[in-house]
């Protein structure tokens, strides 16, 4: 029987491609090595993730991962239950070719001569001990190493495993005029690999399946008529049916990788049809943030926090550890009075988590909520930290984005309070008070600062119209958390650090008894 399908390329199919991609590039495109630092952890993750194998790492160099590496790309992409994932490649090898007439089955196992293996498939030779002592027909366990096809083209397929030169390795095989994989059945003359199955992926997603979190992307310059990215170093475009891939939207927030130690946060301001549909565009400037000018390709993210923390202490040494950005929330459910937040916490905007915690403590009778983000990033470079890899723009911040926020974004509080930090030494010795609330209650809270923080030299200041932190734009969160009765407090450096506290225990006075 010879099968000859046209393009059958669907979503499952680009998600085993993408994250076989993604892992290649994560191992410096199979140069980085199994053994080193920050490269075993990840095989970890095959072996625990993908086979339930919690205690091997890279360095038990004696097993092989390849099949955990299989298994782990199978799971991620969503296989749910229609993968048979094992340490060892024959278990599913064999399972396919045994369910090759099963019209249910997602995984079907063929000869070479019988398909030509597209975009998602498997293919595999025999290895080790039994290279070339096995065949299509073999029914027990056996030694073999299975790739995950990610190109195709005339005369030749690309192909990416797990692995391979002790890395997550793409090499390219070659097929014949009709597509199929060239059969090697002298493979232990000529010394060549012993291919002999071709593993077809059908598996078609559901409207319940996982939506694929990340897609391979190339980071372009900006256009000269993308205005919304000029000047502008958190923003970029996308195309809109890729970012539907990921859940994700024009508005939305999402990560950008360009390596393990590169990362950051962007707002897609627009989007844009590309060709390939994969381009993500941003200036300069944006790029910086990510340790660069040039062009790049980059893994794009929908996770935006790392982890998040509801009415429970965040693991935040956990945090620190991994350069990492978490979302917090202790709210009740039900509360409607005042909402404190702190977009900026941990090292972005220091003390401002801090201030936001210990101003809802001190109203915790009321059951005052608490929202706030931290994020930490140890500086490589000494003109980059923790702000330039996760600071988003109050007025971008978008609830999609931040699972917690979104549980209360709609709740219709009477007053939110929301504490800055200015980053720019024109600020240095100055607390400013803004938001889009009324003004007499922006009097309230400048003369319970004041009171506080005397006789320090700080100046306190109520934001005008024309103010450049002035937090009055409806769509900054804290306005739209409170029906435009926001408090936006910005503070120097010197303020956080030497009068956080008196500064929240100000604040808290003025709201006690409005709640």
């Amino acid at each position: 029987m010879v099968i000859d399908l046209d393009s059958r390329t669907t979503s499952f199919q680009q998600r085993v491609k993408e994250i076989a991609e993604q892992e290649w590039r994560f191992f410096c495109r199979g140069q980085r090595k199994e053994e080193e630092y920050g490269y075993y952890q990840r095989v970890c993750d095959y072996w625990r993730e993908g086979v339930g194998i919690g205690y091997r790492d890279g360095r038990d160099t004696q097993y092989r991962w390849s099949a955990a590496f299989i298994s782990w790309v199978m799971k991620k992409a969503g296989a749910g239950d229609k993968f048979k994932y094992s340490s060892w490649h024959s278990d599913y090898i064999i399972d396919a070719i045994e369910k090759r007439d099963d019209p249910s089955a997602s995984f079907k196992g063929y000869r070479l001569t019988e398909i030509a293996p597209k975009v998602g498939d498997l293919v595999c030779f025999s290895s080790g001990e039994d290279r070339g002592e096995v065949d299509y027909n073999t029914r027990k366990r056996y030694r073999s190493h299975c790739d995950v096809v990610v190109a195709t083209r005339a005369g030749k397929i690309d192909v990416i495993g797990g692995n391979v030169h002790k890395s997550v390795y793409l090499k390219t095989l070659n097929v014949d005029p009709q597509g199929y994989l060239i059969d090697n059945t002298r493979c232990l003359i000529e010394d060549t690999e012993c291919w002999f199955v071709v593993i077809q992926n059908l598996l078609q997603l559901d409207s319940n399946s996982e939506i694929m979190t990340s897609y391979n992307a190339k980071v372009k310059n900006s256009l000269d008529e993308q205005f919304t990215l000029k000047s502008n170093k958190e923003h970029c475009s996308a195309h809109p049916d890729k970012l539907a891939t990921i859940d994700r939207a024009v508005g939305n927030q999402i990560r950008i990788k360009r390596n393990e130690n590169e990362y950051a946060l962007y707002t897609v301001s627009e989007t844009r049809q590309e060709e390939p549909d994969n381009i993500l565009r941003m200036t300069d400037k944006a790029r910086s943030r990510l340790g660069t000018t040039y062009e790049f390709d980059a893994i794009v993210e929908s996770k935006v926090p790392y982890a998040t923390y509801k009415n429970e202490e965040a693991d935040e040494e956990a945090a620190k550890r991994k350069n990492e950005f978490i979302e917090c929330l202790n709210d009740n459910g039900t509360h409607t009075g005042l909402i404190v937040i702190a977009p900026h916490g941990g090292a972005i905007e220091e003390y401002t988590d801090r201030q936001a915690e210990y101003l809802a403590d001190q109203l915790q009778a009321q059951g005052v909520s608490c929202w706030r983000c931290k994020g930490w990033k140890r500086r490589q470079d000494p003109n980059r930290g923790a702000y330039d890899c996760w600071h988003i723009t109050s007025t971008d911040i978008h609830e999609a984005s931040f699972p917690l926020l979104n549980t209360v974004i709609n709740r219709g509080f009477t007053y939110a309070v929301a504490f800055h930090g200015f980053s720019d030494e024109n600020n240095k010795n100055k607390i400013l008070i803004g938001g889009a609330a009324g003004d007499a209650l922006k009097q309230k809270i400048k003369i319970a600062i004041q009171n506080a923080i005397a006789p320090s030299d700080i100046d306190v200041k109520i934001a005008t119209s024309s103010s450049h932190y002035g937090g009055d734009n409806p769509k900054n969160i804290v306005n739209r958390l409170a029906n435009c009765n926001g408090i936006q407090i910005e503070q120097s450096k010197t303020a956080r650090e030497q009068y956080w506290q008196k500064i929240a225990e100000a604040v808290a006075s003025v709201y006690r008894d409005k709640i």
